[in-house]
């Protein structure tokens, strides 16, 4: 039984560790030994704690970022572990330091393009020869660290977000939920999950629901970030009283299941875990045209695509997906079919398993 250890930055919900959540619950358990490990906790903690050993380094400050390398190290001998998965930026790095003469293979996962943030690129750059594989989330992301960061391109490949669909059932029927957010059943719904940080470009969201004011349309944004008293402020500049913030949320199926179009306004990012949970709810999409999507979806085969930034054509596309009932449907019911074939979890953990055994065959 090979020994890995699954290390990230942190443990609160989000795309990357609820990815690295899901992946590892479904490794062949007969094969693997799992162990998680952190840079901080996080709510996802204690779930975890129910089925692998999980250690927190406690490393809170840049200050602490040293003696976690160390820690990790101890950790990395004590466990004899054979390979290190990780992923996140700062995890990435301190894994690679840790691990050096240790034996176990390095496996840093990229999952956004780091365009904000070129120190990172750098860093990640001069850190690479300590690196087995890397994996991406897209084939985008892919060409991107192999370009920015001169890898050579049979040391990186690409390994999808995936879905468990048996976990995606809603708990409350749609007329029960509707009432408990105080909408009716003649209400539209248009739903936005995101973290709220600026690259989500909900401002451009909230400008389209400007030129629904006359219709019964409500937008329900679910989520929590760093630019959510920013969106607040906007949403109440533009007197928009059909937008909803709701918060971080448990009931995400539920609110998926009473949309009429769901949305991603964004301008950036790497594979979008909620563009993924709208198509496996089967419902219509209106996605921004960046290459992230298209590698997802075709317009106007599963879903709508417009352009980044353009508030009336998203307004247009709204619009089109409430009023032709049998489009949305259509595109909804191919967006499925695609998202079962391409994402499923059972997929990406036997893809993830295949590239262990492939570095333990090395």
């Amino acid at each position: 039984m090979r020994t890995v250890l699954s290390f990230i930055t942190g443990l609160s919900p989000g795309g990357a560790e609820n990815m690295m959540a899901k992946t590892i619950k479904h490794l062949n358990k007969d094969k693997y030994r799992i162990i998680v490990c952190s840079l901080v906790g996080g709510a996802l903690e204690e779930e975890l704690r129910k089925d692998f050993p999980v250690f927190v380094l406690n490393a809170k400050t840049p200050l602490h970022l040293i003696p976690a390398i160390f820690k990790l190290r101890k950790l990395i001998k004590k466990e004899h572990v054979e390979i290190i998965h990780s992923y996140l930026f700062h995890a990435n790095i301190i894994s690679r330091l840790a691990a050096i003469k240790t034996g176990a293979k390095v496996i840093s996962s990229i999952r956004i393009k780091e365009i904000a943030k070129p120190s990172h690129n750098i860093i990640d750059s001069l850190t690479k020869s300590l690196v087995d594989k890397y994996t991406t989330v897209s084939e985008s992301v892919r060409q991107f660290v192999i370009k920015k960061e001169h890898i050579n391109p049979n040391k990186v490949i690409t390994i999808p977000n995936g879905l468990d669909f048996e976990q995606m059932k809603p708990k409350m029927n749609a007329a029960e939920k509707r009432k408990e957010l105080g909408l009716s059943k003649e209400d539209a719904i248009i739903l936005s999950v995101a973290h709220l940080r600026k690259t989500k470009d909900y401002p451009t969201l909230f400008n389209a629901m400007t030129h629904l004011r006359q219709t019964n349309t409500h937008l329900l944004v679910v989520g929590k970030g760093e630019a959510e008293t920013e969106y607040k402020k906007i949403a109440g500049q533009l007197e928009l009283d059909n937008v909803h913030f709701l918060g971080q949320r448990n009931d995400v199926f539920d609110l998926l299941n009473i949309a009429d179009v769901c949305v991603l306004s964004t301008f950036y990012e790497g594979q979008s875990n909620a563009l993924l949970e709208y198509m496996a709810a089967k419902k219509p999409i209106i996605a921004t045209e960046i290459e992230e999507n298209r590698e997802v979806m075709d317009n106007g085969k599963e879903g709508l695509l417009v352009p980044p930034k353009s508030p009336n054509e998203l307004a247009r596309a709204i619009l089109t997906l409430l009023t032709k009932q049998k489009l949305a449907k259509k595109l909804a019911n191919a967006a499925y079919s695609r998202v079962k074939r391409e994402h499923d979890i059972k997929r990406v953990a036997k893809q993830t398993e295949e590239l262990y055994e492939s570095l333990c065959a090395a």
